[in-house]
């Protein structure tokens, strides 16, 4: 996936089923910008800011205490400072989606058991 500036690009590597059905899940290699990614995994979830300055991805933290199920978390790279932000936490939930704005504002999709997709708007914005 290609930043929309095209100066950054992310390579998804050995992205597997954690079971039959589960989803997707593999480590990052991101070119052209700052991150630390190396022996974390990702999911599918991933977008670019409007201004190709931050990447809002879903990591798989592992599962719950009880294993009753995964839990994930939306990490914000700014790959120009190569910072991170945890800014949204889905303790037995899955993130799904991530969408940034016009106006450079994160919004969340997750899953849970048993209620099904949740919308989380304007998690994050970039302080200015």
């Amino acid at each position: 996936m290609k930043s929309p500036n095209g100066r950054c690009n992310v390579t998804k590597i050995d992205y597997n089923e954690t079971r039959m059905g589960g989803p997707l899940i593999g480590r990052l290699r991101i070119d052209g910008g700052r991150a630390k990614t190396e022996e974390r995994e990702f999911g599918e979830a991933m977008a670019f800011s409007p201004d190709s300055r931050y990447l809002a991805v879903g990591e798989f933290v592992g599962l719950t205490d009880d294993n009753a199920g995964p839990h994930s978390q939306v990490v914000v790279f700014d790959l120009e400072l190569a910072t991170e932000y945890i800014v949204h936490d889905e303790y037995g939930g899955l993130i799904h989606h991530v969408s940034w704005d016009v106006e450079g504002c994160l919004s969340v999709t997750a899953w849970r058991y048993p209620d099904g997709e949740s919308e989380h708007r304007d998690v994050w914005r970039p302080s200015r």
